[in-house]
C-alpha cells in the first residue's frame, strides 16, 4: 500500500481543512513529520487508521475526544494505492463524523471507492461493511496496522513484547496463515466424506448390476441374430412394394394428366367462336387506328381556327383603348413638369442656409456635453479629496497602534528565553523518567506473567497425573473389546460365498421362468388375434358383393345423365349458331357486302330465336350436367371403397399367414425355452416351479438374515474396538503433550523469574542516576517544566512571525500616508484647472445659441430641412412617375398595333391548314372503307384493349398446339400401360401393411439388440467398478491419516513459528548492523524473543531488560524485518510504514546510524514517515512535512511542505 493523499477536517487540533501529499512527500523514500510538542504531528497517524478502520487507538473507546472543541463535525479522506504494474489499483476512504455529546460523535458518511481513470466506484457506504472490506483488501486488521504499518506513540515495541500466543495469532493474519488451518481441515473433511460416499456407491452399483452371466449372454446374442434375419427379410419386401408403387403413381399421374387433357380440349372447341367475333373485331380497331391521327389533326385544326378568330376581336378593342390612355398621359406630364421648373430655385437656397444651421447645433451640443462632463468630473474630483483626507487619517491611527504592539511583544519575547543549558538538563530527566515508567511497568507485567506461569505449572502437574489414570483406564478397555471381536470372527454363522452363488442361482431361476411366462402368455395373445381375424375375413367378403352390386347400378345411371347431357348441347350449339346469324344480320346495310356471302342486297336476314327457347335448353343442360357429376362422384366413392376393402382384405389374409408362422415359431421357442429347464422339470408346469422357488428363496432369506445380523455384530465390534483404540492414542497423545506443557511451564517459571530479577536491578540502577542528576529539581515539576518550555518555544515562534510582520506593516503604513500627502495636493490642483476650463466653455455655447435661432426661429434645423427635401422631391417624383406612364402608354398603343397585325395572319394560316386535314382525312376514309369520319372514330378502341384481345386470339391457337403436343407426349410415356382406380387404392394399403410388418420387426430386432448390449456392459461395468472400488479405498486410508495429523491447530501454529523465526533472524541482522554487531535477537522455545549480547560472551536476557534506546532499536529492526516479509492479502509487498517516537533516546552516533539504514531502504521500494522533535533529523531529511501548532481562537493546527 502506498500513502497518496491525506484531507484532515476536525480532528483534534486540526479545526480547518489540510491536506497532506504523500505522493510528493514520500519521493526520495525517508521523509519526516516535524512540530512543537502538542502541534499535531501524532493526529496525522490517527487520521489514517481512523479513515481505515473507524478507530483511533489512543482515543478512549476510540473515538472519544477526537472533534476539535470548536468544531461539530470532522472528516477524514484517505487516498492510497495497491497492487503492482497494471494491477495497481487506487482507492479513497472517506469517513465522516458528528458530534453526538461533549466528547463522543456518531459517524454519518463513510465511502469507500475505487478510483479508475477519472471513474469512481463504491465498494462500501456503511461504516462495518466499509471496515470490513479495508482489512480484505488489507489483509490486516486495526490492532495488526498499528504493530506492523503505523507505528504511533506507545505501539512501537509492543510485537517486541507481547505473549507469544498473541504474537502467533498476529503473524497467522499477516501472513494469511488461516488458510492452513480450519480451512484446510475443512476441505479435507469434505474429501473424505466424498470419497466414502463414491465407495458406498460403488458397492451398491455392484450390487444392482444382476444376472449378467455368459450362459444369459449367449442366448440373448442367438436371439439377437435370428432377429437380424426377420428384419432383413422384411426390409427386402417393403422395399420391392415400394419400387412397384412408385411405377404405379407413375401411370396413375400420367393417366391423370391425360384426363385433365381431353377436359381442356372441349373448353377450347366451346371458345371457338368467340374468338373469331374478336378476331374481326381486331380488324376493324387496327383500320381505325391507322386514322387516329387524321382524327386528332381535324379536331385540332378545327379548334385552333376557332381560338385565332377569337384573339382577333379581343386585340381590336384593346388597340382602340391604348390610344386613349396615350392622349391622357401626355397631358398629365406637361403640367407637372412646369411646377418643377417655376418652385425649385427658391427651395434650393433656402436648403443651403439650414444646412449650415445642421452643423451649428451640432458644434452646440457637443460643447453642452463637454460642459456637463466638466462639472461631474468636479464633483467627483471633490468628493475623492473628502474621502482622502479620512484616509489618511486612518492610515495614522493604524501606524501608532502597530507600533505599540510591536514594543510590546519584544519586551515579551525577552520574558520567555530558556537558557540551552537548563533546557538539556530537563529534556535528559524527562527521558530517564520516561524509562523508570517503561521499566516499572514491564516489572509489573512481569510479576504478573511469574504469578499466571506458576498458576500454570501447577495446573498442568494435575493435569499429568489426571491424563494418566485415564490412559490405564483406556487400554484395559481396548483389551475387553479386541478379546470380544476375535470370539465373534470364531463362529460365523455360515459361509457368505455359498450364499452368494445359491442367491445368483435362484435370482437366474427366477428370471428364466419369467420368461418362459412370458413367451406362454405371447403365444396366447397370438392365438387369440388369428382367431380375430380368421371371422373378419368372411365378413368382410360379404361387404365386398354388396359394394359391386352398387357399383353397377351407379354406373348405368352415370351412362344415361351422359346421354342426356349430349343431346341438351347440340341443340344449345345450334340455337347459339342461329343467334350469331341474327347479330351479323342486324349490322348489314343495304348496298354494303355482307361479310358472309359478299351480297349488296340483303332480302331475308336470319332473325333473333326465342330468349325462352334458349333459356330453357341451358337449364336443361345444367341438370344434366348436375347429375352427370353426380353419378360420377359416386362411382369414384364406391371404386375406392371397393378398392379399399378388397387391399385390406388381401392384407388381412397376407396377415393371418404371417400370424400363423409368428405362431408356430412361438410354440417353438417355448419348446427351446424349456430345454434349459432341469431335465425333471420340464414338465412341470409354471405354478409348481414357482412354488419350489419360493422355497429355496425362503431358506435362503433365512441363513442371509442370520449372516447379516452376525456381520452387523463383527462390524459394531470392530468400530468399538477402533473408537476405543483411537480413544486410547488419544489420552496417551494428550497425556505427553500435557507432560510437555508442564516441563515447559517449569522452564517458564524459572525464565519469569530470571527477567524479573534483572529489571528490578536494572530498576534500581536507573532510579539512582536519575536522582543523581536532577539536582534540587523535584521530580513531579519535570514533566511541567517541559510542558511550560514547550509552550513558550510555540509562542516565541509564533511572536516572532508576528515581529517580523508588524516591522513589514509600520514600514508600508509610513509610504503609504507619504504617497496619500503628493496624491492629495494633486486633487487641489485639478479642481482649479476644471472650474477655468467650464467658465470659458459657458462663454462660446451661449453666442452660438443666439446664431442658430435666427435661422431657425427656434424649430429644429434639421426638421426644417427635411421638409424642404420632401417638397422638391415629391415635385421631381411627380414629374417623373407621369413621364413613365406616358411611355407605358405610347409602348402600349405600338403592341396592340403588332398584335392585331400578327393575329390577322394566323387567321389566315389557320383556315388554310383545316381544309389541308379535311382533305387527308377524307381519303384516308376511303382507303380503310369506312363512309364517315364518325363511323372510324366508333370502331376506336385503346391500345391496352387491342393488345388483350391478340394476346387472346394468339393464346387461343397456341392452346391448341400444346393439346395436341402434350397428348401425344403422356400417350408415348404410358406406352400402352394402365391401372383402374381400384388398383391404385389398394397400394397404400399394401404399403402400410408392410411398413407395419418391418417396424415390428426392427422394434424386436432393436429390443433384442438393447438387451443383449446391456448384458455385454455390465460384465465390463462390473470389472471398471472393481478397479474404482480399490482406487477409492486406497484414497481413504491416506485421507484418515493425514485427518489425525491435522488434528487442532499444530499446523498452523508450526508454520507461524517458522515464520517468526526467519523474521528475527532478519531483524537480529538488523539489529547486529544497528549496535555494531554488539545484540542479536533469538526465539526462545515458547515462541518468545530473547537478547542475545555477544559482546558479553553470548549472555541471553529478557527484552524488557533492554535500555530505551536499545529497545528502540530492537523494536525498528524487528519493524524492518517484518516490513520486508509482509504481503498485504498475501499478493503484493508492504511499501510503507510509520514511526511516531523513540529517536529522542538515540545518541549522535547511533541516530547517524538508524538513518543511514533507513535510507538505503528506499532502495527497496519501501517508504518510511518518521515523526520527530530532534533537529538533527530536521536537518537531514530532505522532505520535511512542518506542522504548525494550533493559535486559541484564532486557528487551528497547519501543515505545509518543506523541501531541502
Amino acid at each position: 500500500m502506498r500513502p497518496i493523499r491525506l484531507e484532515i477536517t476536525g480532528l483534534n487540533s486540526f479545526s480547518e481543512t489540510q491536506v497532506v501529499a504523500f505522493a510528493q512527500l514520500g519521493e526520495t523514500g525517508v521523509f519526516g513529520i516535524f512540530g512543537p510538542t502538542g502541534s499535531g504531528k501524532s493526529t496525522i497517524l490517527d487520521a489514517i487508521t481512523l479513515a481505515l478502520y473507524g478507530n483511533v487507538e489512543r482515543a478512549a473507546n476510540h473515538t472519544q475526544g477526537i472533534l476539535n472543541h470548536g468544531a461539530d463535525r470532522l472528516s477524514v479522506k484517505y487516498t492510497f494505492s495497491l497492487g503492482e504494474g497494471e494491477r495497481r489499483k487506487k482507492y479513497r476512504a472517506e469517513r465522516s463524523y458528528k458530534r453526538s455529546g461533549e466528547r463522543t460523535v456518531t459517524a454519518s458518511v463513510c465511502r469507500l471507492v475505487e478510483e479508475n481513470g477519472g471513474q469512481e466506484k463504491v465498494l462500501a457506504s456503511k461504516e462495518k461493511e466499509m471496515t470490513k472490506a479495508l482489512e480484505g483488501i488489507l489483509g490486516l486488521n486495526s490492532e495488526d496496522f498499528t504493530r506492523a504499518v503505523v507505528l504511533p506513540q506507545g505501539k512501537f515495541a509492543e510485537f517486541l513484547t507481547i505473549k507469544p500466543r498473541e504474537r502467533r495469532e498476529m503473524l497467522e493474519r499477516l501472513f494469511a496463515l488461516e488458510a492452513y488451518g480450519k480451512g484446510l481441515s475443512s476441505r479435507l473433511t469434505e474429501q473424505l466424506k466424498q470419497t466414502e460416499f463414491d465407495l458406498h456407491g460403488v458397492d451398491k452399483e455392484q450390487q444392482g448390476l444382476g444376472d449378467a452371466s455368459a450362459e444369459r449372454l449367449r442366448q440373448a446374442e442367438v436371439e439377437y441374430k435370428e432377429a437380424i434375419v426377420v428384419a432383413a427379410g422384411a426390409e427386402q419386401q417393403l422395399a420391392t412394394l415400394r419400387s412397384h408403387y412408385e411405377t404405379a403413381k407413375e401411370i396413375w399421374d400420367l393417366q391423370e394428366e391425360l384426363r385433365k387433357n381431353g377436359e381442356r380440349k372441349k373448353v377450347w372447341e366451346a371458345r371457338r367462336s368467340v374468338v373469331a367475333d374478336k378476331q374481326e373485331r381486331l380488324g376493324l380497331a387496327e383500320a381505325a387506328e391507322s386514322l387516329r391521327s387524321l382524327l386528332t389533326a381535324l379536331k385540332q385544326a378545327e379548334e385552333a381556327q376557332r381560338e385565332a378568330r377569337r384573339k382577333e376581336s379581343e386585340l381590336e378593342v384593346s388597340l382602340r383603348a391604348a390610344k386613349l390612355d396615350q392622349e391622357k398621359a401626355a397631358g398629365v406630364w406637361q403640367k407637372a413638369n412646369e411646377e418643377r421648373l417655376s418652385r425649385e430655385p427658391g427651395i434650393l437656397r433656402r436648403l443651403e442656409r439650414l444646412e449650415q444651421a445642421i452643423r451649428l447645433e451640432e458644434e452646440i451640443a457637443e460643447r453642452k456635453n463637454l460642459l456637463g462632463n466638466l462639472r461631474d468630473r468636479y464633483s467627483a474630483e471633490a468628493k475623492k479629496k473628502e474621502e482622502w483626507a479620512r484616509s489618511l487619517e486612518a492610515v495614522a491611527d493604524k501606524l501608532r497602534e502597530v507600533q505599540m504592539s510591536w514594543e510590546a511583544q519584544k519586551k515579551r519575547l525577552a520574558d520567555i528565553q530558556v537558557p540551552a543549558l537548563q533546557r538539556a538538563k530537563v529534556n535528559a530527566l524527562a527521558q530517564a523518567l520516561d524509562v523508570l515508567k517503561v521499566l516499572s511497568g514491564q516489572i509489573g507485567s512481569l510479576e504478573k506473567d511469574y504469578a499466571r506461569e506458576q498458576e500454570e505449572e501447577e495446573a498442568w502437574q494435575g493435569e499429568v497425573s489426571r491424563k494418566k489414570g485415564l490412559l490405564e483406564k483406556a487400554l484395559a478397555e481396548s483389551d475387553s473389546l479386541k478379546e470380544a471381536l476375535l470370539d465373534l470372527q470364531d463362529h460365523p454363522p455360515g459361509d457368505e460365498g455359498t450364499l452368494a452363488t445359491r442367491a445368483v442361482v435362484c435370482e437366474r431361476s427366477k428370471a428364466w421362468l419369467d420368461r418362459i411366462e412370458q413367451a406362454e402368455k405371447d403365444w396366447s395373445e397370438e392365438k387369440e388375434r388369428l382367431e380375430s381375424g380368421l371371422a373378419d375375413s368372411l365378413g368382410r367378403g360379404e361387404r365386398l358383393e354388396g359394394l359391386e352390386r352398387e357399383c353397377a347400378e351407379a354406373l348405368r345411371h352415370k351412362e344415361e345423365a351422359g346421354a342426356e347431357e349430349a343431346d341438351q348441347a347440340g341443340l344449345l350449339k345450334s340455337l347459339e349458331a342461329e343467334n350469331l346469324a341474327s347479330i351479323l344480320a342486324q349490322e348489314l346495310v343495304e348496298g354494303k357486302s355482307c361479310p358472309v356471302c359478299g351480297s349488296e342486297h340483303h332480302p331475308l336476314p336470319a332473325h333473333v330465336p326465342a330468349e325462352a327457347e334458349v333459356a330453357r335448353v341451358r337449364t336443361a343442360l345444367e341438370k344434366a350436367k348436375e347429375a352427370r357429376t353426380k353419378w360420377e362422384e359416386r362411382v369414384k366413392e364406391i371404386e375406392t371403397r371397393l378398392a379399399v376393402e378388397r387391399a385390406q382384405a388381401k392384407s388381412l389374409l397376407d396377415q393371418l399367414e404371417g400370424q400363423k408362422v409368428a405362431l408356430r415359431r412361438k410354440a417353438a421357442g417355448i419348446a427351446e425355452l424349456r430345454e434349459f429347464l432341469a431335465e425333471g422339470d420340464r414338465e412341470k408346469s409354471l405354478a409348481e416351479l414357482r412354488n419350489e422357488l419360493e422355497v429355496k428363496l425362503a431358506g435362503l432369506e433365512m441363513e442371509s438374515a442370520a449372516l447379516l445380523r452376525w456381520r452387523q455384530a463383527r462390524d459394531d465390534a470392530q468400530g468399538k474396538l477402533e473408537k476405543a483404540q483411537s480413544a486410547a492414542a488419544r489420552t496417551q497423545d494428550e497425556s505427553g503433550q500435557a507432560q510437555a506443557h508442564y516441563a515447559a511451564s517449569a522452564r517458564a517459571v524459572k525464565d519469569a523469574w530470571e527477567r524479573l530479577s534483572a529489571l528490578r536491578e536494572e530498576l534500581d540502577r536507573k532510579q539512582k542516576d536519575l536522582d543523581a542528576a536532577r539536582g534540587d529539581i523535584h521530580l513531579g515539576d519535570i514533566a511541567n517544566l517541559q510542558k511550560t518550555y514547550a509552550e513558550w518555544d510555540s509562542e516565541a515562534e509564533q511572536i516572532n512571525g508576528s515581529l517580523a510582520g508588524a516591522e513589514g506593516e509600520i514600514k508600508a503604513l509610513t509610504e503609504k500616508r507619504q504617497e496619500m500627502q503628493e496624491v492629495g495636493n494633486k486633487r487641489e490642483l485639478e479642481l482649479q484647472e476644471l472650474a477655468i476650463s467650464g467658465r470659458e466653455l459657458k462663454k462660446v455655447l451661449d453666442t452660438d445659441e443666439g446664431r442658430l435661432h435666427e435661422v431657425t426661429g427656434g424649430e429644429p434645423a434639421v426638421t426644417l430641412a427635411e421638409a424642404a427635401r420632401a417638397e422638391l422631391a415629391g415635385m421631381k417624383r411627380l414629374e417623373e412617375e407621369s413621364k413613365k406612364s406616358l411611355e407605358r402608354a405610347q409602348a402600349r398603343e405600338n403592341q396592340a398595333e403588332q398584335d392585331q397585325a400578327a393575329v390577322s395572319k394566323e387567321v389566315e394560316l389557320k383556315e388554310q391548314g383545316l381544309k389541308e386535314t379535311q382533305a387527308k382525312l377524307s381519303q384516308g376514309l376511303r382507303l380503310a372503307g369506312f363512309v364517315s369520319a364518325a363511323a372510324a372514330e366508333a370502331r376506336l378502341c385503346d391500345e391496352e384493349e387491342r393488345r388483350q384481345m391478340a394476346e387472346e386470339i394468339k393464346a387461343f391457337q397456341q392452346e391448341e398446339s400444346f393439346l395436341k403436343e402434350n397428348r401425344t407426349q403422356i400417350e408415348a410415356r404410358l406406352q400402352g400401360r394402365s391401372i383402374s382406380p381400384a388398383e391404385w387404392l389398394a397400394w397404400p394399403v399394401r404399403l402400410k401393411d408392410a411398413g407395419r410388418v418391418h417396424s415390428e420387426a426392427m422394434e424386436r430386432r432393436g429390443a433384442l439388440q438393447n438387451t443383449f448390449l446391456k448384458l455385454k456392459e455390465k460384465q465390463a461395468q462390473w470389472e471398471t467398478l472393481d478397479k474404482q472400488r480399490k482406487s477409492l479405498s486406497h484414497h481413504l486410508a491416506l485421507q484418515k491419516e493425514l485427518q489425525s495429523i491435522l488434528k487442532g491447530n499444530t499446523f498452523v501454529e508450526f508454520i507461524a513459528e517458522e515464520q517468526l523465526i526467519h523474521v528475527a533472524y532478519d531483524a537480529s541482522e538488523r539489529l547486529a548492523q544497528l549496535t555494531n554487531y554488539r545484540y542479536a535477537l533469538e526465539v526462545d522455545s515458547e515462541g518468545g524473543f530473547v537478547i542475545r549480547d555477544d559482546a558479553n560472551g553470548g549472555y541471553r536476557r529478557p527484552v524488557n531488560s533492554l535500555s530505551g534506546g536499545e529497545t528502540f532499536l530492537t523494536s525498528l529492526a524487528l519493524a524492518l524485518a517484518l516490513s520486508s516479509q509482509i504481503q498485504l492479502r498475501g499478493e503484493v509487498p508492504l511499501e510503507f510504514f510509520f514511526l511516531d517516537e523513540g529517536f529522542g533516546t538515540l545518541d549522535t552516533e547511533l541516530l547517524e546510524i538508524v538513518m543511514s539504514t533507513l535510507e538505503k531502504l528506499r532502495l527497496q521500494n519501501l517508504t518510511i514517515g518518521i515523526i520527530s522533535h530532534v533537529p538533527e533529523l530536521r536537518q537531514r531529511l530532505a522532505r520535511r512535512l512542518i506542522v504548525t501548532p494550533a493559535k486559541p481562537g484564532v486557528a487551528g493546527s497547519r501543515v505545509r511542505l518543506e523541501i531541502g
